[in-house]
């Protein structure tokens, strides 16, 4: 190969081209397989020789390694910016699975994606799509494209190669990234429409040091805070005990004792304060299921935290000081908070203790929340986003027909937005999983009741061409058209 026509172009990759799991936290811009290289010219449309069919792309496995482990030190400023699925474990996997490729496996077709003022590059090849996308972080990245002529196979190749943005805001020091951002803990709700992904970001953003908690109606502050059950307990006796099938019984005599049994909050509660140093965090789903006023008690007083984290206001309750008493490192370290549990009942949620729920207000069989709880809590919207559902191209059967699931399912939520009803209602990526997209029965049971009675239980008959459920469910599997729609079917003559 020579360097004839050798040259290059540059750009910062920007939160619109990368996967949403290392988009910074709050953000919500869709991400695709495409990147902003500048404003609409020829100069681009030259540089790439027209997309000549000709031209060869390629990754640069070792520019990859060296990027990836750059990546791995910059640890601690993707702590301070809160990426939302970083962690020295995700770079490590992603490193594992660079070395796992041939070189035949970095290569990618690319495609002119330009508008009329912007010019864009787009692939949809898996290792740039997928691959790469997961691994460049915004802002934090800069992609050069360098272009070298190969006189024997008389073509151009174009390495792309990832770099480090020097001229980003450096990293500061672990430990006072720590002390200001990640101890701060927050009370916070994933809300938005089944099948979302809600439980899945919570575990993105807090992968370990974690109690999870599911509320239901029945869910009550003893649940939840702890109560006192029957232990069986013997009392030593030199009297002769026997067992109903007359053999002896040698514990003693039994008797019975109440024993506080810690619910989820106290045994959070008691891991944050055993370790001042590690965040923990407390997971509710289904917050709006189970009658929170009820559940909190006067708890939900602690939920009112200082700048720094810590609560604002200590509540007194008895049984769950009593129970942390019983842990020297908790009682130390509650006394760097100013409480003293050998003599007071008070407690506090610490700063290290993130409190955090998911919610779906669409759900028939919830509780309404007060605004006094909510006014303690932050609150972020889950949208309806496809884009890394790795399910998002599976095949739903419809009509003797296939329909990608990401086409089946969005065709019918903006017919449901026309049709004036809420989001939080429409069908989420998750909504059903990889295994069941493309089975009738799973998508008769389950989606299309959705539909039937939860969503459009008053005015069935705009979406569907049936007239009973069971009409619905039978037509549906046997490959005929329920629905009053048209969708954009993958291809002909493929058997339901």
């Amino acid at each position: 190969m020579t360097s004839k026509s050798s040259v290059s172009i540059s750009t910062i990759i920007v939160e619109s081209a990368v996967k949403n799991s290392i988009k910074l936290r709050g953000t919500s811009s869709n991400g695709e397989a495409k990147i902003y290289l500048g404003s609409t010219n020829q100069k681009f449309d030259d540089f790439f020789n027209h997309f000549d069919d000709s031209n060869l792309y390629k990754l640069d496995k070792d520019n990859l390694k060296e990027f990836l482990l750059s990546l791995k030190i910059e640890y601690a400023y993707q702590v301070l910016q809160q990426y939302k699925g970083v962690s020295l474990q995700y770079w490590e996997q992603k490193y594992q699975e660079l070395l796992s490729y041939k070189e035949s496996d970095l290569r990618f077709r690319v495609k002119d994606f330009s508008s009329r003022q912007r010019f864009y590059i787009r692939s949809t090849d898996p290792i740039f799509s997928e691959f790469v996308r997961s691994i460049t972080l915004p802002h934090l990245t800069k992609m050069v494209i360098e272009r070298h002529f190969e006189e024997k196979e008389s073509r151009f190749i174009y390495t792309f190669k990832f770099f480090l943005n020097e001229e980003f805001p450096r990293t500061k020091p672990l430990e006072e990234d720590f002390e200001k951002q990640e101890t701060v803990g927050r009370n916070i709700i994933f809300w938005g429409a089944p099948g979302t992904g809600k439980s899945h970001k919570v575990d993105q953003l807090y992968p370990s040091n974690k109690i999870r908690v599911t509320f239901h109606p029945e869910y009550s502050y003893y649940d939840f805070v702890g109560v006192y059950r029957p232990v069986p307990v013997y009392k030593k006796t030199d009297q002769s005990l026997l067992e109903s099938d007359l053999r002896e019984f040698a514990r003693g005599e039994p008797l019975l004792d109440y024993r506080f049994h810690p619910g989820p909050f106290t045994l959070a509660l008691e891991q944050a304060f055993s370790d001042l140093t590690q965040v923990y965090t407390l997971v509710i789903e289904e917050i709006n299921r189970a009658n929170v006023a009820a559940v909190f008690g006067d708890l939900f007083q602690l939920l009112d935290r200082e700048d720094g984290g810590d609560s604002a206001y200590p509540v007194f309750n008895a049984e769950i000081a009593r129970y942390l008493r019983q842990n020297q490192q908790v009682v130390a370290n509650l006394q760097t908070k100013g409480i003293d549990i050998l003599k007071t009942d008070q407690i506090i949620i610490p700063r290290n203790l993130n409190i955090v729920a998911t919610m779906n207000s669409a759900d028939q069989a919830v509780f309404v929340m007060d605004s006094a709880f909510k006014r303690r809590w932050d609150f972020e919207y889950v949208p309806i986003d496809f884009d890394d559902c790795e399910h998002r191209e599976a095949p739903v059967p419809y009509a003797g027909r296939v329909v990608a699931w990401k086409d089946f399912a969005q065709t019918i939520n903006s017919f449901l937005a026309e049709q004036g009803i809420r989001e939080d209602k429409h069908i989420g990526p998750y909504f059903m999983k990889k295994d069941q997209v493309s089975d009738p029965t799973m998508i008769a049971s389950k989606l299309l009741f959705y539909l039937w009675d939860d969503v459009l239980a008053h005015k069935r008959s705009v979406l569907f061409c049936v007239k009973t459920f069971g009409e619905l469910v039978e037509k549906y599997k046997n490959g005929e058209e329920v629905f009053l729609l048209s969708f954009p079917y993958q291809q002909e003559g493929v058997s339901t």
